[in-house]
């Protein structure tokens, strides 16, 4: 199985800033996918597959696994639960006035 000159049209790999990678790369056999048509003995950066179906295919083409990804841990956002306001539908209270008892004078009071 050739693993030098192939070429992706940016629908396979991505860079290791995230940006999918269109051009010529080798398979390295430990390695597995590289930037450039052949491999070289200075730095060039590794290719990601973009999806599980890539990967796949990659290790049965050639028989090795690829590296995997350094797993970030998964932080789940918070639940926000907004507060339901609904209309009131009773009326406000309104204090009752105080009735005081007038004190009598005593005897028959009167006309």
């Amino acid at each position: 199985m050739n693993t030098e000159n192939l070429f992706t049209d940016g629908s396979e790999f991505k860079l290791p800033n995230g940006r999918r990678y269109r051009g010529y790369y080798h398979v390295h056999p430990t390695e597995g996918a590289m930037v450039g048509a052949v491999h070289v003995d200075r730095f060039h950066e590794s290719l990601s597959p973009v999806n599980r179906l890539v990967k796949e295919r990659m290790e049965n083409r050639n028989g090795f696994t690829l590296p995997a990804p350094p797993r970030a841990p998964v932080v789940r956002p918070p639940i926000i639960r907004e507060a339901i306001t609904r209309p009131t539908t009773t009326r406000p209270v309104t204090p009752r006035p105080t009735v005081r008892s007038m004190p009598t004078s005593g005897g028959s009071g009167g006309y």
